[in-house]
């Protein structure tokens, strides 16, 4: 199998980018929303990346099979905080793609002195959970009925991580 490259988003990504988006709001409960709009979600956000936020794409063989990206957890300018998603393309799913991805994204968040990581996780999602505490996430509460999706209240989780780096 060839090598698992992780590299900053390029305009060229969109459109698959925005497949497993899509793929994301069709069948999951992971985004809560009904139409298909990742070509929109996505472009927008590579075009309004922030300063500190990032945006990896993971691929192999020239084949784009996910991402993950840092964005605002509140619009206030003295937040210290990123929330991070991390989304991967079905056939990448369970080759430790997404674990790549979510900790090269915490390194470089990390390394820009980025204080504290957000992950928020749509329950039940018992591999998000675990991915977030092998990396260092501590779960700091659970809210109910958060979304409503393919007609079930959906609770979700919430996960912090502070940067051990001095800055």
């Amino acid at each position: 199998m060839a090598e698992l490259v992780i590299r900053d988003v390029a305009p060229s990504d969109i459109e698959a980018l925005a497949q497993t988006y899509d793929h994301y709001i069709a069948t999951s409960t992971a985004l809560f929303l009904d139409e298909l709009v990742g070509h929109e979600v996505i472009s927008a956000k590579v075009r309004q990346l922030a300063a500190l936020d990032r945006f990896l794409v993971a691929e192999r063989d020239g084949a784009v099979l996910g991402y993950a990206a840092s964005g605002a957890y509140r619009p206030r300018p003295l937040y210290d905080v990123r929330e991070l998603s991390v989304y991967l393309a079905p056939q990448a799913a369970g080759q430790g793609v997404g674990r790549a991805l979510y900790a090269a994204l915490i390194d470089a968040l990390d390394r820009a002195g980025v204080h504290s990581l957000v992950g928020v996780v749509a329950l039940p999602n018992p591999a998000s959970e675990a991915l977030h505490r092998s990396l260092g996430f501590d779960h700091v509460g659970t809210m109910r009925e958060l979304g409503r999706k393919f007609g079930q209240r959906i609770d979700c989780s919430y996960w912090q991580r502070i940067n051990p780096l001095p800055h």
